[in-house]
């Protein structure tokens, strides 16, 4: 088969335009992976503070009981490492160790 220059030519634009939306495509997934990262650290963050102000809001309670100060706080820090995404502890004060 025999290639005339303008064949050849629109050959490749076709190239350079599929270049160009794969690019499209590479920024549109980075952007996403950014979203992603805030709303992961805005979710841990959030997370955590919900354990914190549960201490807080009990602090004779987790005096009375200090495993489950140990319990939260490693919560905490594996939330902030990232290792228990997606797992919320139930918190409620458990009145038969009061």
């Amino acid at each position: 088969m025999e290639y005339n220059r303008d064949h050849l030519l629109n050959f490749y634009q076709e190239i350079e335009d599929l270049r160009k939306e794969r690019d499209e495509y590479i920024k549109s997934v980075q952007e996403l992976d950014r979203n992603i990262t805030v709303k992961v650290l805005a979710y841990r963050k959030n997370s955590v503070y919900r354990i914190l102000d549960f201490i807080h809001s009990n602090q004779n309670y987790i005096l009375e009981n200090p495993s489950e100060l140990d319990t939260l706080i490693t919560h905490c820090c594996n939330k902030l490492n990232g290792n228990i995404d997606g797992i919320e502890i139930e918190l409620k004060i458990d009145k038969s160790k009061k």
